[in-house]
């Protein structure tokens, strides 16, 4: 089984004062020259960054929310993905590549301006407005806001080009421009009207001052303007109240017909909203619409994907049909459609392709690394051998680079899964789930030893390096007070916490490859905690990162030295089992979430950012970024092979997985 089919028992697992023309790339006022002074010899030409040795190996998947096809070449397609930016693809959606400065944004919808492709804009939710001019290979931040501020915390979920005047431009009910985006001009709040409460935006194809927005607006979801956003009006005649508006499509051959999809189905209207009426004969009655696509080459032809499900009609959603072939059971919040070509956007499996009309589909996503990965280990015997955790559950990778999700006998996929490797044991796997318990395969994860206790909240894992008998699970507070659950035979049974821990999140968990009955627990705001007699009794360590969100506590294996990462206060090391503190070196990011040791490279140390992977050959005195940035430079976890020579894995909040071949160890 590969990633394409990401099916456990045929169900898919899924587990997170306004002034007019105001340019978004404000001057600042000219300064008053200075005196004369003599000539400066001129700087050293900066040199160009190194290229990034990472490569991005997946799993190919992510969960798509947006998709745009380019009007003028069907060749480029463009994905906006949650947490991983947007991905692009030039040869029709058979291979995708990570679009610059944007990754780990949360992308909402994808425009394409039709007078000129190479102009993309990419509105998200919560971080305002993106525009590429080279075809989506870089993108620049363009802001959301007015007066004479810009609000960068905005989301512009609703971004549009007219189709009969592509000068014309809205981002969400916030702004609009008239010159194809080189400037903006803030529209006028409308009363109860706030870009948080918008969803999607399509504008009349023949006329720019006509535009619809989905919307919640707690009445029927979604309002209309007819002079070109300066004031939208609710419609309400037909619809249902308290309606959602996530989807709105007007008819390009008829644009008084408008269809609305939301929370309580599938509407359209035929004329230009005055009235509604619920369609979709063959939904169910209570399905919420995710998103909608009509085909401009097929008149009344409608794909219509929902949280489940995509149907197709063929007589402008009076009935519907539901796609099956080749798809998942999975969200469809996406789709795009060119012809007899359609491309739909899952939730967390990324995208599909259909070339007869939407009848089959089959994956299309080579590229598309776009998961959140929430736990990431290797073989440590068996270079290539990859487990991932993400929204889909547990993946695992051969050698040969196929991923495949792993299966569990109840059909079922915990939550939040943390994986450990036992590289000492063939085949001995650990999983930590933060609402199910802890569960333990000896056979690669065909099968599963799973522990009861609802108790057992486990978010972490720590294995004794001397005792392959010994594991140690730091707890989240889901129903329990937090602590460090600790097993003795290999993870069959567990004995409770012991004293002196706190009542917080265990965050990480580390055993002194020198010394195993030292083990240190860092926790969230509590601070670190050492156990002298592994684990029976706890001690809090202090240090300069008191009150801090702890995210990570490492032991040197080759000379002792204890580093913790933080969230915002950067790293800290002790040379004495935690009794006194300093800062880990200079050249660190402040978010630090993991670190690593290179096999063979004594005293060398990398650590995860969110700004790429660093690394101290010196135990941390100074840092320097290592192989150049992926694209996806928000780094949550490391791991390394013992390949020859060894290779690093970094796991990313939205990129799925990258390796990098280490150079003599650097």
């Amino acid at each position: 089984m590969t990633c394409s089919r990401l099916v456990t028992n045929g169900i898919l697992v899924v587990l997170f004062s306004a002034a007019a023309g105001l340019s978004l790339a404000q001057k600042a006022p000219p300064k008053k020259p200075a005196p004369a002074k003599s000539p400066a010899p001129a700087p050293a030409a900066k040199k160009p960054p190194a290229p990034s040795r990472w490569k991005p190996i997946g799993p190919w998947i992510g969960d798509v929310q947006a998709l745009a096809v380019d009007p003028t070449n069907p060749q480029n397609v463009f994905a906006g993905v949650s947490n991983g930016g947007i991905f692009r693809s030039t040869d029709a959606g058979a291979t995708w590549k990570a679009s610059a400065d944007m990754a780990n944004t949360d992308v909402r919808r994808v425009a394409v301006d039709p007078s000129n492709p190479k102009h993309v804009l990419a509105g998200t939710d919560g971080g305002g407005l993106w525009a590429s001019r080279d075809g989506g290979v870089t993108f620049r931040w363009q802001g959301l806001g007015g007066g004479m501020g810009v609000l960068y915390e905005l989301p512009a979920r609703g971004v549009a080009f007219a189709p009969s005047d592509p000068k014309v431009v809205y981002a969400t009910v916030m702004l609009k421009s008239t010159n194809g985006g080189t400037t903006w001009k803030p529209l006028k709040k409308e009363e109860g009207l706030h870009p948080n409460d918008c969803f999607d935006l399509a504008v009349d194809p023949k006329n720019p001052n006509v535009a619809y927005v989905g919307v919640n607006d707690g009445k029927g979801g979604v309002q209309k303007s007819v002079d070109g956003g300066s004031t939208w009006t609710p419609l309400t005649e037909g619809l249902t109240n308290f309606n959602r508006g996530h989807a709105v499509a007007v008819d390009p051959s008829r644009p008084t017909t408008v269809y609305m999809g939301g929370t309580r189905g599938l509407f359209v209207t035929t004329n230009g909203g005055a009235s509604w009426e619920k369609t979709g004969a063959g939904m169910k009655s209570d399905e919420v619409v995710r998103s909608l696509a009509l085909d401009a080459k097929h008149p009344q032809t409608l794909f219509i994907g929902t949280e489940g499900r995509l149907y197709k009609s063929t007589d402008g959603g009076g009935s519907v049909r539901q796609i099956k072939t080749g798809l998942p059971y999975s969200d469809f919040p996406a789709l795009a459609v060119d012809g007899d070509v359609v491309y739909a956007g899952t939730s967390y499996e990324g995208v599909f392709k259909s070339t007869d009309g939407g009848a089959t589909f089959k994956e299309s996503g080579e590229g598309l690394g776009a998961a959140f990965v929430w736990g990431l280990a290797v073989d440590p015997v068996s270079p290539g051998v990859v487990y991932v955790t993400n929204g889909l559950g547990l993946l695992k990778s051969d050698a040969a680079g196929k991923w495949a999700l792993v299966k569990f006998a109840d059909g079922k996929i915990p939550d939040k899964l943390v994986p450990a490797v036992d590289g000492r044991r063939p085949g001995f796997l650990y999983l930590a789930a933060y609402t199910s318990g802890l569960l333990r395969s000896s056979d690669g994860g065909k099968t599963w030893l799973k522990k009861p206790e609802k108790t057992t909240i486990a978010i972490t894992l720590a294995l004794d390096p001397a005792n392959p008998n010994v594991v140690y699970a730091g707890r989240g507070t889901f129903n329990s007070d937090g602590g460090v659950w600790k097993s003795t035979d290999s993870g069959a049974t567990f004995t409770a916490p012991k004293s002196g821990l706190p009542e917080s999140v265990v965050t990480g968990v580390a055993v002194d490859p020198k010394n195993p009955s030292s083990v240190y627990a860092s926790t969230e705001k509590k601070g670190l905690w050492k156990s002298a007699d592994a684990g029976v009794t706890w001690t809090e360590k202090k240090g300069p990162f008191a009150e801090k969100e702890l995210r990570t506590v490492a032991v040197d294996p080759s000379g002792g030295r204890v580093f913790v990462g933080s969230r915002g206060a950067g790293a800290f090391a002790s040379d004495d089992g935690g009794e006194t503190w300093k800062p880990a070196g200079a050249g660190l990011p402040k978010m630090v979430f993991a670190f690593a040791f290179p096999p063979g490279k004594p005293g060398a140390v990398v650590a995860a950012t969110t700004e790429g992977v660093f690394t101290s050959a010196a135990g941390g005195a100074q840092w320097t970024l290592l192989g150049g940035k992926p694209v996806h430079d928000d780094v949550r976890h490391l791991a390394f092979d013992r390949g020859s020579p060894p290779r690093l894995y970094a796991g990313t909040a939205g990129g799925s997985v990258y390796v990098l071949e280490m150079e003599d160890g650097k």
